[in-house]
């Protein structure tokens, strides 16, 4: 129906649905920078309190090739855990794409980032012991003493919920586009990738959260990694199909 043809209730009504979505879109996008920003200083607790769903159990968290996390309590492992001596992570987040569903209850947001990580290893107070963590450690001081100082670009999406206080995090999934010490590029890199990429969650993230004799280790992730670049020469990601939040989007007003 065109403007002209529309009555002023029915244009007032039209425009305050156009308003409504892009509350909507505004308050996802601010969520997602708390959650930064919280990751960045060290609060991860604060992330995942007061950003995540409280009311779905099917909660999920996966970061790079680590797995799937699943549960409220399984995703936790990620956002409460001791610190890492030298740990810095610093993400900056791009060209946000968010579609919001026509009935307004859940939405589905996209994010490019540009980041920085660090693990100082040999060179804090507890270098690492375990041969697995130590493969995570990818540069070397002159004395041989190793440590992490990478950079890296990844893809976030993110599948959200609203509830009575406002949008919540449902599904969060990061997955790395590439990774490389900061002395080396990525291409190189690809021929020396370390093969405990894949247990990163499990090697530097010791959760504190306390567990009853015999649960399931909280450091384990519950699948498989759905959607991960692979590192390939080729510069052609392997992809593995992955499950999408079944969404009917209304992206007209965008």
């Amino acid at each position: 129906m065109s403007e002209q043809k529309m009555s002023l209730e029915e244009r007032i009504a039209r425009l305050e649905e156009q308003l409504a979505r892009r509350n909507d879109r505004d308050e996802i996008e601010n969520l997602v920078a708390v959650h930064q920003h919280y990751m960045t200083a060290n609060q991860g607790e604060r992330a995942f309190d007061e950003l995540y769903s409280r009311t779905r159990e099917d909660v999920t968290t996966e970061i790079g090739a680590s797995g799937v996390y699943f549960g409220r309590k399984k995703a936790r492992t990620y956002y409460e855990k001791d610190n890492v001596p030298g740990r810095l992570f610093v993400h900056t987040l791009t060209t946000p794409d968010i579609a919001v569903s026509r009935d307004r209850t859940t939405a589905k947001g996209i994010w490019f980032t540009v980041g920085a990580e660090s693990d100082a290893g040999d060179l804090g107070d507890y270098p690492p012991a375990t041969l697995d963590y130590r493969e995570l450690l990818t540069s070397s001081t002159e004395d041989g003493k190793m440590y992490m100082a990478e950079w890296l670009w990844g893809k976030l999406e993110i599948d959200f919920v609203r509830e009575d206080d406002g949008w919540k995090i449902w599904h969060y999934h990061y997955h790395e586009l590439f990774r490389c010490p900061y002395n080396m590029d990525w291409v190189q890199f690809s021929k020396v990738r370390q093969y405990a990429d894949g247990l990163r969650l499990d090697l530097i993230y010791t959760s504190n959260i306390p567990y009853a004799p015999g649960e399931p280790n909280e450091n384990h992730a519950d699948f498989a990694t759905t959607t991960h670049w692979q590192y390939r020469l080729d510069a052609l990601p392997e992809l593995v199909p992955e499950p999408v939040l079944a969404v009917e989007t209304d992206k007209s007003e965008q």
